[in-house]
């Protein structure tokens, strides 16, 4: 199977003084690369620290591809959050102590989605109709549904969900996850803002049947209303071509 993308991303401050949301796209061949990371809001210099993961994330991959074979993507973003999170913990002295960020990043190629994922910024594909949930969050909530006392139906909306148990930059963890996807799907890397904002039906509902820029723009203009936070998006259309 043949499989083309066209991507949008928007990232705004929303009613925050500042944006500390990061977020990176590249083409390496027919491959496209996605990153986005939200800076921990409460600690210093999220701005830095989002940005600093998602540059040392994108060095790692470039790196991997500048080498002419054909890498394995679930080692390269691995090895990409590791740097990015040697790469923060590098740079929180003085007044960046304590700074860290969540990163999600992304490889799509061909009928198959790899992401790698710290924190709570999530990956999800809209497909017929319904949401599909790539990555898991690393946080309180999510523990809290593993442990069986607090249900999936219950997250949205939770008033611990913004704890998150895993950072660049502090306690590292990082998972990878594939999965094909398919004409027709809708992949969308986000930070909080956008996705506690709305529901999962209100992310499907405004996402079905748009191009990726009509996409992206309607997540924005939908959650911004409902939403404290800096919002980032990433919008990935998948074609057959």
């Amino acid at each position: 199977m043949s499989t083309r993308f066209a991507y949008n991303t928007i990232s705004v401050a929303g009613k925050r003084p500042k944006n500390e949301d990061a977020w990176a796209v590249h083409w390496h061949g027919k491959t496209l690369f996605c990153a986005v990371a939200d800076g921990i809001g409460g600690q210093p210099a999220g701005d830095v620290a989002s940005s600093c993961a998602v540059k040392a994330a994108e060095d790692v991959v470039t790196q991997a591809f500048a080498t002419g074979n054909y890498p394995d993507y679930p080692a390269i973003l691995l090895a990409a959050h590791v740097h990015a999170d040697a790469a923060v913990k590098a740079e929180a002295t003085g007044p960046q102590t304590g700074m860290g960020t969540t990163l999600t990043t992304a490889l799509l190629y061909n009928g198959c989605l790899t992401v790698c994922n710290t924190g709570d910024s999530r990956c999800t594909v809209v497909r017929n109709g319904g949401l599909i949930r790539v990555t898991r969050d690393h946080s309180l909530v999510q523990e809290l549904i593993d442990a069986g006392t607090t249900h999936p139906d219950d997250a949205f909306g939770h008033p611990q969900k913004h704890i998150i148990t895993r950072s660049i930059g502090s306690l590292f963890a990082a998972d990878v996850t594939e999965t094909p996807i398919f004409p027709g799907d809708c992949v969308i890397l986000s930070t909080d803002g956008m996705h506690d904002a709305l529901t999962p039906e209100r992310i499907v509902h405004e996402v079905q049947g748009k191009k990726a820029h009509a996409a992206a723009t309607a997540l924005l203009t939908a959650a911004i209303p409902l939403s404290d936070d800096n919002i980032t998006v990433c919008v990935v259309t998948v074609s057959d071509g």
